[in-house]
This record gives structure tokens, sequence and C-alpha cells, in this order.
């Protein structure tokens, strides 16, 4: 599998050519199958990786054997206990699965299997970021249960301006009308069903 991780752009020449050294470039500790080893963080898409906006970083594509990496929720990492128990192995893990993957690798990556990454030139990504996708099937999952969603999650949103004081609720049977303040501009909104069932 291909994984993205940047490095200083003075040295990515070096890397290419010697390889990336866990015990230089280990930024996390984690424990794996019961030990505590040390790893390097690499991302599934370029955009993910914190440096990508850095002039001074440049993206290397790694040539990943599956069984010798792992995965975890990066949205984790304040919360330790869910961070660990979000590992799995990077062979079992979905496309979309977390919202900030992280891939942990726990081993020195020799140099024949890191090339440098243009993404001008390389193979395309066919989704915007690891987030991006998250956000999305989980959205489709949710369509997919709930037929309301796209209603509910317009009420959500409107209360939420209701109570900021933008808008103003006009409750209703079938529908709520949210009224703008200052333009008086109208929005509809229906209620989903047990909504409506529960009036």
């Amino acid at each position: 599998m291909k994984v993205f991780y940047y490095v200083p752009s003075i040295l990515s020449g070096e890397i290419l050519e010697c390889g990336l050294k866990k015990n230089e470039w280990w930024e996390r500790e984690a424990e794996l199958n019961g030990e505590k080893k040390s790893c390097m963080v690499a991302y599934l898409h370029p955009v993910d990786c914190p440096h990508r906006k850095d002039p001074s970083y440049v993206p290397i594509q790694i040539d990943l054997a599956e069984e010798s990496a792992y995965v975890a929720e990066g949205a984790l990492q304040s919360q330790r206990e869910w961070y660990e128990r979000s590992i799995v192995p990077l062979s079992s893990y979905s496309l979309g699965q977390y919202r900030q993957p992280e891939c942990l690798i726990p081993k020195t990556i020799f140099p024949n299997r890191l090339f440098a990454y243009d993404c001008r030139r390389g193979e395309p990504i066919l989704y915007e970021s690891s987030e991006a996708l998250y956000l999305n099937r989980i959205k489709c999952q949710a369509i997919e249960t709930y037929e309301d969603f796209y209603e509910l999650a317009m009420m959500a949103y409107y209360e939420k301006l209701v109570r900021q004081g933008d808008y103003e609720a006009v409750p209703g049977t079938a529908v709520t009308v949210y009224r703008k303040k200052d333009d008086g501009r109208l929005i509809t909104v229906k209620l989903p069903g047990e909504i409506q069932n529960a009036e």
C-alpha cells in the first residue's frame, strides 16, 4: 500500500538513497501486539500530513508492505486509551474507516520502498483527503438508514443559528420556518417523521 511521509527537503535526497531509519525518525510510541514500540507516523493521503503547507518539507511515497504497519485514529490523540484501542493492522483497515488515520510504522524503511512524490505526475488519488472520505462515508451510511437525514441536519444547523440570534423559529405541524432577522429571508425545514408523529 502507498503511504506518504513528509521530510525536510534538504534531507530528501539522502533519505531516498539511504532509507528512513526508525531510530532517527520515530515520533510516537504505541502498543502493538502487547508491546510498546516506537513508530514513524505516515499518512494515507498526502493532504493529511500537518507538514503539507510547510515549503521546507517534501512528501515521500512509501510502498509499504501491509503486514508491517498499523493504522490508528489520529483524532483520538488527546484520548490516549481510545487511541490505543483504535490501532488495527494496515491489512485490516478500510479506507474511510477513520477521520484522521495515522499509519504507524515500527521499523526502518529501506530505499527500495521510497519514492519522490509529485502529485502532478504520480497516480491520481481519487479522494480529497482522509477526513473528506470519512465524512462522506458517514453521511452516506446515515442517508441509507435514515431517509430524513438532510431535514434533521438542516434543523440542527438552523437551531444553532437561532441560538446565536441570527434567526427566529416558527414551529408548525409539518414544517418549521426559520426567519433571518436582518433581511426577513425564510427557510422552511420539513419536520422529520417521528417529530410530526409525536405532535
